[in-house]
């Protein structure tokens, strides 16, 4: 036997052992039934077997897992924005929050100067939260909930290349559950005459839809449409595109310009503004900050003159691009009969199925270049591929279709007249 053990349960005291049967437990308690002290009963106070505190536990356990069970084998839709599912535009889609904290993830494909509203109306859910995502998955574009005032709504402009944006939709509160449908609504921004610029942003700005936009109101060398484009104002001559100042380090040059929430730039390089070609050396996109940022040329080398222009890009927006009349072949696939199989990222990156990770800058397939880590800068159009011009070898490639297999293919080099794997 081991030494008494006290056991306490509010005001009331037991106690099982050898003291107990030795005798001496204190006075004032009684025996039991079966020799052992029996504390007297408060009427206000409950004894609870220990028991049933285990069984409490086992319960809570059981429906933990049953949950867990319950959620990896009965969700609807993928929980993380990697394996998001498609939205079509304009077109409802069901969903459900099965249990705590499920999440829905979707994904839709965004095009150049078009107005989106995202709309989650719940059914059986009781509140829900909406969360849009750039193309990065991290990037909040926009946020709404249903609380105080259902639904969900987000409405934003995109002025950018095709892209892609990502929808989280969850409960507001981790424990509500139920029905709820999202949907994606694309039209083009109100221009009732037709001069390509937001009828809402003109009147904000002008008063009136009576400024033509090839009117350059503020005399700053940018015309009201580019301002509407760029998102800067048209009535200061401060607010532009402009590159405000260089500084020259070791090996590279820094180019500082002032950006716009949610807006694509570009940064080109020319060593000969009268037969020379731009080249970009850096693209940015810019989410929710306004104010100076900073592109870097090391690619150029120092001794060289150097010309430099910041671009707002639009990709496909200005000439419908330059990747433009691609067939869709499903899982991201896209298909020209020029250029073969990729996936377009959204971004500016392209994953060819011969060539691999690309990168291009253009704004029509009769002039596009493409970047790759082992071709470099390379120039080519739509009628002269696969014939490609190499900055970086300052001589034609001509690439041999169907030797690719995405880390690499055979091109001949007509500048040292050897074939090369690049």
């Amino acid at each position: 036997m081991t030494p008494a053990t006290w056991i306490e349960w509010g005001r009331n005291r037991h106690i099982h052992g050898p003291l107990a049967e030795a005798g001496r437990e204190p006075a004032k308690h009684a025996k039991g039934p079966r020799g052992r002290a029996s504390a007297p009963r408060d009427k206000r106070e409950t004894r609870v077997p220990f028991a049933f505190f285990g069984v409490l536990r086992g319960l809570a356990m059981l429906l933990l897992a049953c949950a867990a069970r319950a959620h990896e084998f009965g969700d609807d839709y993928a929980d993380t924005a990697a394996s998001a599912q498609a939205l079509t535009l304009n077109a409802s889609r069901n969903g459900k929050i099965e249990v705590d904290p499920d999440a829905d993830w979707f994904l839709f494909q965004a095009s150049p100067l078009k107005r989106y509203t995202v709309t989650v109306t719940a059914g059986t859910l009781w509140d829900s939260t909406l969360d849009v995502r750039m193309s990065d998955r991290t990037t909040r574009r926009a946020q709404a909930s249903s609380v105080p005032t259902p639904p969900s709504r987000v409405t934003f402009d995109h002025f950018g290349p095709p892209t892609t944006f990502y929808l989280r939709v969850a409960g507001f509160a981790d424990f509500t559950t139920g029905t709820y449908s999202v949907v994606v609504n694309e039209s083009n921004f109100p221009d009732l005459d037709g001069d390509g610029m937001d009828d809402v942003w003109e009147v904000s700005n002008f008063g009136s839809t009576n400024h033509p936009a090839g009117e350059d109101a503020d005399l700053d060398g940018l015309n009201n449409r580019l301002e509407f484009l760029s998102g800067t104002s048209p009535t200061n001559p401060v607010s532009g595109l402009f590159i405000t100042g260089t500084e020259t380090g070791s090996n590279s040059v820094s180019v500082h310009f002032d950006v716009q929430p949610f807006r694509y730039y570009a940064l080109s390089v020319c060593t000969d503004l009268v037969s020379g070609t731009w080249q970009v050396v850096q693209m940015l996109t810019n989410a929710q900050f306004a104010g100076e940022r900073v592109l870097e040329d090391s690619m150029t080398p120092l001794a060289i003159q150097r010309f430099y222009r910041i671009e707002c890009y639009l990709g496909s927006s200005v000439v419908g691009g330059p990747l433009q009349g691609a067939t869709d072949l499903g899982g991201g696939w896209r298909r020209l009969a020029w250029l073969g199989d990729f996936i377009d990222r959204g971004d500016g990156w392209i994953y060819h199925a011969e060539h691999g990770w690309m990168y291009y800058v253009g704004t029509s397939p009769a002039s596009i270049w493409f970047w790759s880590a082992r071709l470099g800068w390379v120039w080519t159009s739509d009628t002269i591929y696969p014939f490609f011009w190499s900055d970086p070898r300052q001589a034609w490639l001509w690439y041999y279709r169907g030797t690719g297999n995405g880390a690499g293919g055979w091109f001949y080099n007509y500048g040292t007249g050897a074939n090369v794997w690049l």
